[in-house]
């Protein structure tokens, strides 16, 4: 269930095109090769992520459920389970569901050391899942270990501006605001604002999270202008590129609403 590049599909309108052709390229090969073709199996993964990306989470979860069962049923000793694991996990994360969540992530870190070693780069990205469940459930302090051991994997693997350590240290950042400490929180924002700027497409999750946690610790820090110009931003690709992710955007009003 190897899934192609997630920054790809944020590409507006390209996301929902690639749900209409993955649903069709399912059915055409199923109804030709059967239930467990493996390229069926490789594009419900990515619909899964198509469905994910427009914030429809209830959606993606039911999608993601169906890849993880069928890869423990096929090939239950694939690296490609943790994969599935760490998508599935990411759903119920956001549904609320986080005991599950919770178990699947460090399922999915614990697959990735034995297969990988502890210094590979997609260890990064599994512990950066898990410390954003962590995170979800108030532990902030195991959140932030968490975090600081996924971007100095990944920073070691894929170098200092790569979007994947730019959005675990955005990440930890939101993790230390949470904690007051929001002198240290800023400079991490505003490290993985510059990286996401560059090399994100607008309206992608990762770009408007660091938007409305940089927004809300200044709004929280007095500088209320600095941080409404920086909601106001987030919340305008929001509504162009994901109007569907009600989630973050519910988030986001709440924030503006603070702020005023």
């Amino acid at each position: 269930s190897t899934l192609f590049p997630y920054t790809t599909l944020f590409r507006s309108p390209y996301r929902r095109e690639a749900e209409t052709s993955l649903r069709e390229v399912i059915g055409s090969l199923r109804a030709q090769f059967g239930p467990d073709n493996p390229g069926a199996a490789n594009a419900e993964s990515q619909l899964g992520v198509a469905i994910y990306v427009q914030g429809r989470v209830a959606d993606a979860e039911v999608v993601f459920g169906s890849v993880l069962a069928r890869d423990r049923r096929l090939t239950p000793d694939h690296p490609d389970v943790a994969t599935s694991l760490t998508w599935h996990g990411a759903a119920l994360r956001d549904l609320g569901r986080l005991d599950e969540a919770e178990r699947e992530h460090r399922e999915a870190v614990e697959r990735r050391v034995t297969a990988f070693g502890p210094e590979h780069p997609s260890v990064g990205s599994a512990k950066h899942q898990l410390g954003l469940t962590r995170a979800a459930r108030g532990d902030h302090a195991e959140a932030d270990a968490l975090l600081a051991a996924a971007i100095a994997v990944q920073k070691a693997a894929l170098g200092e501006r790569h979007p994947r350590v730019a959005n675990a240290t955005s990440a930890r950042a939101a993790s230390l605001a949470s904690m007051g400490r929001t002198a240290d929180a800023q400079p991490l924002f505003e490290a993985a604002l510059d990286v996401q700027r560059e090399l994100l497409p607008g309206g992608h999750p990762d770009l408007t999270d660091t938007l409305s946690g940089l927004g809300s610790l200044h709004c929280g820090r007095g500088d209320r202008e600095a941080g409404r110009l920086l909601l106001d931003e987030a919340r305008r690709e929001l509504e162009a590129h994901s109007p569907a992710d009600r989630r973050r955007l519910s988030k986001l009003e709440q924030a503006q609403a603070l702020c005023r």
